[in-house]
């Protein structure tokens, strides 16, 4: 193994290895076991790149709270620029991918493309397991321009992007058939045809109805006296318990075939934190899925009207800390 990427999260170490070919070329190991990984040989470590901040983020689940490092297995290596720009960099992605988060991979491709463009045939590979369901999330997910992707679904040329490389490296899934469908029709078909496709979507209307910020605000204030507390007694009990309730927030993913605005309306529901924090319940509409893509969803399941869902972070590109991205089953 040439290089090694290591995440450290709090239930254990996570890692991927890289080879090198004699003519230079990278090849991707996959994940290595913990056997692998305590038999490989490094010569020096690296801290990742700081291109992705866990403090951006509102809250994240544990898997991908993660501390990651490059080993460079072979001593005194020149290593070129750009692949030490992408070794820094990948980290990030490949947890998201084992986190089976699309939108943050599809968000980490955004913020360095052109890093993650250097290499690739490399980068498609390794987010091919998500690839679908980010390219839908960051099309049809989000409030954005959707022209490049339809022009590349056609076969126009154009400037490779996010949703173009993530197009190319689940082509042959998508089975793209232009000439007789659009793109839309193209991913109901491949949501009638895959079942139990888990796919991460931001929530559109979150800023409007405020449930992440009024709920955030709800428990600073309860903490504010508590926090000082845990850091002078070396104690995590807010943290915990704060972990504990995102963690823990149920989620209802339903139709709303009665909405007089939009028939194919997708809302999503999570429990109200300030009754959970009391001990009671209920649950409190966070905002929907966007247009376009709840349109797709509903198209290929029309008699589905709820999905099985939880939160799967709070805060996103789109929206900063305040984002909410629900983790629906379709």
């Amino acid at each position: 193994m040439q290089y090694i990427i290591v995440a450290e999260t709090c239930s254990g170490k996570k890692a991927w290895g890289f080879t090198k070919s004699r003519t230079g070329q990278i090849d991707f190991a996959g994940a290595l076991t913990e056997k692998e990984l305590s038999e490989s040989k490094c010569a020096s470590v690296l801290a990742s790149s700081t291109y992705w901040s866990q403090p951006w983020y509102a809250w994240l689940p544990a898997e991908l709270r993660a501390d990651i490092s490059v080993h460079l297995c072979k001593k005194d290596e020149v290593i070129k620029p750009e692949l030490y720009a992408f070794l820094t960099h990948v980290g990030a992605l490949l947890l998201a991918v084992d986190a089976g988060d699309g939108l943050l991979a599809a968000e980490l491709l955004s913020r360095r493309f052109g890093i993650f463009q250097a290499y690739g045939e490399l980068t498609q590979y390794i987010v091919k397991p998500v690839a679908a369901a980010a390219l839908f999330a960051w099309v049809y997910g989000r409030f954005s321009d959707d022209s490049n992707f339809e022009n590349a679904y056609r076969g126009i040329p154009v400037e490779e992007d996010v949703s173009t490389l993530l197009f190319s490296a689940v082509k042959d899934e998508l089975d793209p058939q232009p000439e007789t469908e659009t793109p839309e029709a193209m991913f109901v078909r491949y949501f009638k045809t895959h079942v139990d496709v888990p796919v991460t979507l931001g929530i559109v209307g979150a800023h409007y109805r405020n449930w992440a910020a009024n709920g955030l605000d709800y428990l600073d204030s309860l903490m504010e006296d508590y926090i000082a507390e845990d850091f002078i007694q070396h104690t995590t009990r807010v943290r915990d318990a704060r972990d504990a309730l995102f963690t823990g927030t149920a989620a209802a993913v339903q139709a709303e075939p009665y909405n007089p605005a939009d028939p194919n309306a997708i809302v999503v529901l999570f429990d109200d934190l300030e009754a959970a924090v009391s001990g009671g319940s209920g649950k409190t509409k966070a905002g929907y899925l966007r247009a376009t893509g709840a349109s797709i969803l509903r198209k290929a399941h029309p008699v589905k009207y709820s999905f099985p869902a939880k939160l799967a972070r709070l805060g996103n590109n789109q929206d900063g800390r305040n984002g909410v991205v629900v983790k629906i089953v379709v």
